[in-house]
């Protein structure tokens, strides 16, 4: 407005025309009208009735400035012609750069006056200037290429502008981007120092960057960085306190300083060595900065050794270098005293186990076995039902304990599976069969789908299958009150899949993870309604594992849970199959030829329910109570068989075997077979029974059919050697 003002008062100077008034008016109007639709439009820029004004006001704001061209030709003269060129211009130019570059603010800014100042000439001559064609031609093309550069002009705005709105957003985005890395780098940094201040290894920073500058003085003698610091801190050992310590943690500084009562330091004081493995090192410096490990020791002033092994890694990017030096101790002392309370822990455990399991097991052996001698004999209803309470609830506690067997084989890596052809739909149909009672006992629906291309023979341990089909089926029977429990098995590949689904109670989201974990149940309140150790899940999550397969669960509380397995089995041809995939035998052994038994066991529980086992079958047995006392009777009598317990007084079962296996050597006398009958039933107690020289071993509570079985394989083979094949395949199946 004010170059307007301007504009106008030179204008009615010139002309003294009324005009130049109403002009200024005008001009004044539509510029006030112009800013402040555009000052609305910045307010409200949703607004499409101010969008669409915003060009209008603009075109009449510039419209009205360029008509004061022709108010300038009022002036009859000369001059007037001469003012109107000069304004028309100036206007033109001005405008043009007010649009900064746009393309549409130049249409409309520059628009107008440049049409107003083609048009002079003529506009002109029809005032009554005397205006010649030619003279009125050649006004109307210099307008025109006036026209023309401001045109161009307004391109090179353009470009000009949209190069810097380009370099504009590239610079916003290198700005973002560096802000971004910034921000990274301090979360990096950040992470870093809390690895470093939270970790339990023992780790300080270093800067050696002034040590590193004083082996680069020419004068010392030419040789590798190993060879230049030797020769430096022979000469000046003080050089120590070049390297500067930055920064250490917790842990570095329990190690390597000690604290006095007064809040003060001291720190240890590392082996003599030191350096020179440390020069050492530096000749095997890695691209990467890591240098070779070495070993040393640190003596606290309270006296207290430490045996440590020290890994340096300088960063290669620092700058200077060597100012970024980690070091990190590994100390083997407390390493060591680690691992021997572990080990001792481990010791305590499986000597924990071992006795609780020989402690159960004993008394369960006379409730079990007593129980099975009862049930062969005459009963009332009543009292077999008793009876059958009496059975369950020990083999519930006999199945828990089972599981923590099994799991200390797992824990100690001792686990065997098996390699032999199975059927595996027999597997699955014995697995089925043991369950159908109490499925259909409680209204469940019970279904096992076996597809086509599952059936037939595959190479694996049967047992162990049997036991994952067990624990899934038992798992879905106990926790489904109504409804139904689906197994099925297809083959995919080379792939087999298990699926156990129920309708039953289901397993709320938080809790899905952990159902494998040791020890844990969904349900573990002291309301819950079903019992169980939580060892089932995890024991079949471990078979699984080792089978080279895998076991995940979906479940929803109240909807039920399925179960999937997945086990890389190799099918074989159906020529020979494990005799352990067939359903179990209710029935018992055939007759069995009598023969001499000597059994040594101590406690007198024990010895009344074996000797009623036997006497059942019409089989007879020779009882002793301890390893003297067996050694003694294999020197008189002509036994084919001896039953071994292991924990007895004067002398232990493994050693009454050891001895007996020595004399037969020492005698040239036939060997007998010996099986351990024992309720210390531990992966590594067994080890130490076979190396003991015993065939065989029977776990308390003595399942009759096992102990029958063993005693047919001796009874039916023709020598020790056929004995001991025999009680091998026995023992397999």
């Amino acid at each position: 407005m004010a170059q307007g003002a301007l504009i106008g008062l030179l204008v009615w100077l010139e002309t003294r025309h009324p005009a130049a008034i109403i002009w200024l008016a005008g001009a004044t109007f539509t510029a006030l009208w112009d800013g402040h639709v555009s000052k609305a439009l910045i307010n409200k820029p949703e607004s499409r009735r101010l969008a669409a004004m915003a060009p209008l006001t603009r075109l009449m704001s510039s419209a009205t400035f360029g008509a004061v061209i022709f108010v300038c030709l009022l002036d009859r003269s000369i001059v007037g012609v001469a003012a109107a060129i000069f304004v028309g211009c100036a206007i033109t130019l001005n405008n043009a750069i007010m649009t900064r570059g746009s393309r549409p603010d130049a249409a409309l800014l520059v628009g107008p006056p440049s049409l107003m100042l083609v048009a002079l000439p003529f506009v002109a001559a029809w005032l009554g200037y005397p205006v010649t064609v030619l003279s009125g031609l050649l006004l109307a093309i210099g307008g025109l290429a006036f026209v023309t550069f401001i045109a161009l002009l307004a391109q090179t705005l353009h470009l000009e502008s949209q190069r810097l709105r380009d370099a504009s957003r590239e610079l916003a985005v290198e700005r973002d981007r560096a802000e971004q890395l910034g921000q990274e780098a301090a979360s990096e940094r950040s992470r870093w120092r809390t690895l470093f201040h939270q970790s339990p290894l023992p780790q300080v920073s270093l800067d050696a960057s002034m040590l590193y500058n004083r082996l680069q003085d020419p004068r010392l003698a030419e040789g590798s960085m190993g060879d230049k610091m030797l020769q430096v801190f022979k000469d000046s050992p003080s050089v120590i306190n070049d390297i500067a310590l930055t920064e250490a943690n917790d842990a570095a500084r329990r190690l390597i300083f000690e604290r006095h009562p007064d809040g003060s330091f001291s720190r240890g004081r590392f082996d003599d060595g030191f350096m020179r493995q440390l020069c050492n090192g530096l000749e095997g410096l890695g691209k990467d900065g890591a240098m070779p490990p070495f070993s040393t020791r640190i003596t606290m002033p309270n006296g207290r050794i430490s045996e440590l092994d020290v890994h340096y890694r300088l960063l290669p990017e620092a700058d200077p270098p060597w100012s970024v030096i980690l070091v990190s101790f590994v100390d083997q002392t407390a390493f060591k005293a680690a691992v021997n309370a572990a080990n001792a822990a481990s010791l305590a455990k499986s000597e924990f186990l071992a006795v609780m399991s020989h402690e159960i097991r004993t008394p369960l052996n006379g409730v079990l076995g007593m129980a099975h001698v009862m049930d062969r004999g005459a009963l009332s209803p009543v009292q077999r039902d008793h009876l059958a309470v009496i059975r369950q609830s020990g083999e519930a506690l006999l199945a828990i304990l089972n599981d923590v067997l099994d799991l200390s084989k797992i824990e100690a890596g001792k686990l065997v599976l098996e390699s032999k052809p199975f059927d595996l739909e027999e597997v699955a149909l014995g697995a089925h069969a043991a369950f159908t009672g109490v499925a259909h006992s409680k209204g469940l629906s019970f279904n096992l789908t076996v597809q086509p291309a599952a059936r037939g023979a595959y190479l694996g341990d049967s047992a162990r299958m049997r036991q994952i089909l067990y624990n899934l089926i038992s798992n879905a029977v106990k926790f489904t009150a109504e409804g139904e429990v689906r197994v099925s098995i297809d083959r995919r590949g080379e792939n087999i899949f298990i699926r156990v689904s129920d309708s039953g109670v289901g397993i709320a989201s938080d809790q899905i993870a952990g159902i494998f974990d040791r020890f844990v149940q969904a349900d573990s309140s002291t309301t819950r309604k079903h019992g169980g150790s939580g060892l089932g899940l995890a024991i079949t999550r471990d078979l699984c594992t080792a089978m080279g397969g895998a076991i995940n669960a979906t479940s929803e509380l109240g909807a039920g849970t399925v179960f999937e397995v997945v086990l890389p089995l190799q099918g074989v041809a159906t020529v020979s199959v494990d005799s352990a995939s067939q359903p179990a035998d209710d029935g018992f052994p055939e007759p069995i030829r009598a023969f001499n038994i000597l059994a040594a066991e101590d406690n007198p529980i024990n010895q009344l329910v074996l000797k009623t086992l036997l006497a059942q079958f019409d089989l007879s047995v020779t009882i002793v109570e301890n390893g003297v006392e067996a050694v003694a009777s294999w020197r008189t009598g002509d036994w084919g068989l001896i039953l071994m317990d292991v924990q007895m007084p004067v002398l232990d079962g493994p050693s009454a075997a050891r001895q007996i296996r020595d004399l037969e050597v020492q005698t040239g006398r036939a060997p007998v077979p010996i099986v351990a009958l024992t309720a210390n039933a531990m992966v590594h107690q067994i080890e130490t029974y076979y190396a003991a020289g015993m065939n065989d071993v029977i776990a308390k509570p003595i399942d009759v059919r096992d102990l029958l079985r063993v005693i047919q394989a001796v009874a039916n083979a023709e020598s020790y050697v056929a004995a001991t094949e025999s009680l091998k395949e026995s023992r397999a199946a």
